[in-house]
């Protein structure tokens, strides 16, 4: 039966009805026509038997005298029945004493004619034998032998009309069966194509089409909200991933920048300037390390590995460590913080006082952030109406408000109420989701009550366990100051460059603001892309620094419609996001450069350089000519490069030079540097990418280790071209590399140590 399993469903199925539909219909038309065979045959013998009692009851006084003649002429009456072949009449002694025979038949008297009733010849004719009495005495017998020529041929005729009728009624039974399958198979089928295109292109939109109420109409439809889940599931991961990229690169952003720029200025750099740089890095740590500790939880809790530590717990004091904290941060918005129990205060409660505490912080924190005017206030209670008593505290707050239809959501991990919430108060939408979680562990949960544009109410309810003996008290909650960290940023030489910056991030703003000005620049901020379009059409910059993720206007309308105005200046795309793809829609959008956050001081100083100094560089099709026509790659280093190396402030390692052991790494790496730049170029003229590229590959490694981290973009930049055969990307990173090659300097002894004192 192995030939079954290869068919589709749907010629199985066909099969299978045909199959049960044929066995059905064979057996009621054999038994109908043996049935009517069988009706036939006892019809026949019937008659038979009456004719030969009705020939018996006349031939009686023929046989009990013996009459010839007058038995002859009786047998003629057997003329009026067609089917008899063969008719006698036998005298006591069962010796012949007439007989008939149609014409043409050549019937005879079988030689076993000695029984009674009737019987069937070996060559298929009834025969029938019956006794004719006189008085109780046997005076003879009749013989009638009859073939069944009309029993057969009603059998044949019957035969002919069911097999007729069979044939019928099985193409019938196709076509319904056919119908039929259609009605089960057409959704399996289309539920397989769904599956499958779904499996090959990655497209969760597509749907299977409604189908009928039945079992397979709620597999469909089972399977479609299915893939709704996994395509909601799908874009909320996308949407969470390029959020936390984007937060996560923020506070890097911030640590490398303000690294880079104690690194470089080194003992230049005023003390209270130090210090501001300092308290940005601390911040901006701090701020991250909540961030991965609060992406910890979620996992921790989701997995269910998250445990709770159920301890004696001073409520009083949790509520009270978490109003000093955060009153410094209302403070500073300019509106009020502060709590209040209303009736006694449990002493102690059984509960976990680390995860309350960040539960209640998480809550608070959240109010003061979206409160602009007004302020937070926190309402504590017991509640003991039944036999669970739970602690209640309200968060009431006069912010922002939360949209009806956006409530129920605001508790799934990275969802916040609105992408302009994102942007205009920061967050990944953690901080909820978490809290929700914690609440539940901790025996209670949250419910939210919010009107938009007049504030929010988040109720928390925890279990307290056992308050048997807990000793109730009056208290109100202690104030404590905070100290909160401050910010700023710089670096190299630039022409007398004009630069709006489009930034809506603060620290970005001022990070970006100190690199340009340092190196010479003259920069105009404006912090949506709505502004940054108006200062760009009433003042000629000479490039603009775009952010793409914005509120008001992004980045990419801001870019399409500056463009749309027939401005033809170096727009350069800066963007958190830095998955694949991104590039591609900033390049689209119309900007001629593309930098990802955190920023690289010297990358972007480059970047504006490079497209101010020769316009149209990031773009220009320069490089490798067609392998056809033979030609070289050009080697010159572009004159802007020349140029602007020539001037530009050496580089040094990174290394403490000073150690001797140190100042031998970095020495050989210089001299190793210009040889194996030598040989790049000299690939690059033989068009040898697979060399070239395992130089650039060399130089991305090597080039940090000894200090110079500057060299590992543009290196890894310049392997990838190779491996993507990127002329343009082959020539213009190459002569990044020569210029960096030109700066680089080993600064003596004395100098070293002069700027290490």
């Amino acid at each position: 039966m192995s030939f079954i399993k290869h068919p589709s469903i749907r010629a199985k199925l066909i099969l299978m009805t045909m199959a049960c539909s044929g066995v059905a219909l064979l057996l009621s038309c054999a038994g109908f026509v043996f049935e009517n065979a069988a009706t036939g045959t006892a019809e026949a013998i019937e008659r038979l038997q009456s004719q030969a009692r009705m020939l018996a009851f006349n031939s009686t006084a023929v046989l009990s005298f013996e009459d010839q003649v007058a038995a002859e002429q009786l047998l003629q009456s057997l003329r009026l029945e067609p089917s008899i072949e063969y008719g006698c009449l036998l005298n006591s002694e069962g010796e012949l004493l007439s007989e008939y025979k149609r014409n043409g038949s050549e019937r005879e008297l079988p030689s076993d004619v000695q029984f009674d009733g009737h019987r069937f010849s070996d060559d298929g004719f009834l025969e029938l034998h019956i006794p004719v009495e006189d008085r109780d005495e046997v005076v003879g017998a009749v013989f009638l032998q009859a073939n069944l020529n009309e029993v057969q041929h009603k059998f044949a005729s019957y035969l002919r009309i069911v097999s007729a009728v069979s044939v019928g009624a099985f193409f019938v039974s196709l076509l319904f069966s056919i119908m039929l399958q259609r009605t089960i198979t057409r959704p399996l089928v289309q539920l397989t194509q769904t599956a499958q295109e779904v499996a090959k292109t990655d497209d969760y939109t597509i749907r299977v089409p409604a189908a009928a109420n039945d079992e397979l109409g709620i597999l469909c439809n089972t399977f479609n909200h299915m893939l709704d889940q996994v395509e909601t599931s799908r874009n909320a991961l996308k949407g969470a991933v390029a959020n936390m990229s984007h937060e996560i690169r923020t506070p890097i952003n911030a640590i490398l920048g303000f690294t880079q720029l104690l690194r470089q200025e080194g003992a230049s750099i005023s003390t209270e300037t130090r210090n501001d740089y300092l308290d940005t890095i601390f911040s901006s740590s701090q701020h991250l390390l909540s961030l991965l500790n609060d992406i910890l939880d979620l996992s921790k809790i989701e997995s269910g590995q998250m445990e709770m530590v159920f301890e004696p717990t001073s409520p009083h004091q949790i509520l009270a460590d978490v109003v000093s904290v955060l009153r410094v941060r209302a403070g500073e918005k300019g509106i009020a913080l502060n709590a209040r129990w209303q009736g006694k205060v449990p002493e102690t409660i059984q509960t976990d006082p680390d995860r309350l505490r960040q539960l209640l912080m998480n809550l608070v924190s959240n109010a003061v952030k979206f409160t602009q005017m007004g302020g937070v206030h926190i309402f504590a209670r017991l509640e003991t109406s039944d036999s669970n008593p739970m602690l209640l505290v309200e968060v009431v707050d006069s912010g922002i408000g939360i949209a009806p239809d956006k409530v129920d959501t605001i508790f799934s991990p990275f969802v916040q109420a609105d992408n302009s919430v994102t942007r205009r108060f920061g967050g990944t939408g953690l901080g909820l989701a978490i809290s929700r979680r914690i609440a539940r562990a901790l025996g209670g949960d949250i419910t939210v009550k919010s009107e938009l544009g007049v504030g929010t109410t988040f109720a928390v309810r925890i279990a307290v366990g056992c308050m048997d003996g807990v000793e109730m008290l009056d208290g109100p909650i202690a104030n404590s100051e905070v100290h909160r960290p401050a910010t700023p940023i710089a670096l190299t030489s630039l022409p007398a460059l004009d630069i709006l910056v489009v930034e809506d991030g603060e620290t970005n703003r001022k990070l970006i603001r100190v690199i340009l000005e340092r190196a010479g620049a003259t920069v105009t901020m404006a912090d949506n892309g709505q502004i940054g379009v108006e200062f760009a059409l009433r003042h000629n910059f000479d490039v603009i620094l775009m952010d793409m993720q914005m509120p008001v206007m992004d980045g990419y309308a801001a870019t399409r419609r500056l463009r749309e105005h027939g401005l033809s200046l170096p727009i350069i795309a800066l963007t958190a996001h830095a998955m694949k793809g991104d590039e591609a829609k900033c390049l689209a959008a119309g900007c001629s450069g593309y930098l990802t956050k955190p920023i690289d001081t010297e990358l972007l100083l480059r970047t504006v350089r490079d497209a101010t100094l020769k316009p149209g560089r990031l773009h220009e099709d320069v490089g490798m000519q067609p392998a056809s026509k033979g030609r070289p790659l050009p080697d010159e280093t572009p004159e802007t490069d020349e140029r602007s190396s020539a001037h530009a402030d050496p580089i040094y390692s990174s290394l403490p030079c000073d150690d001797l052991e140190f100042r031998e790494i970095v020495e050989e790496f210089i001299d190793r540097l210009h040889s194996r730049i030598e040989l790049m170029e000299e690939k690059c003229r033989e068009q040898d990418m697979d060399e070239l590229a395992r130089l650039a590959h060399w130089l991305k490694g090597s080039g940090g280790t000894a200090g110079f981290a500057c060299l590992t973009e543009p290196a890894k930049a310049l392997e990838d071209a190779c491996r993507n055969s990127d002329s343009r990307g082959i020539r213009m990173n190459l002569n990044r590399i020569c210029a960096i090659r030109d700066q680089i300097a080993l600064p003596d002894y004395d100098a070293n140590a002069e700027i290490s004192s």
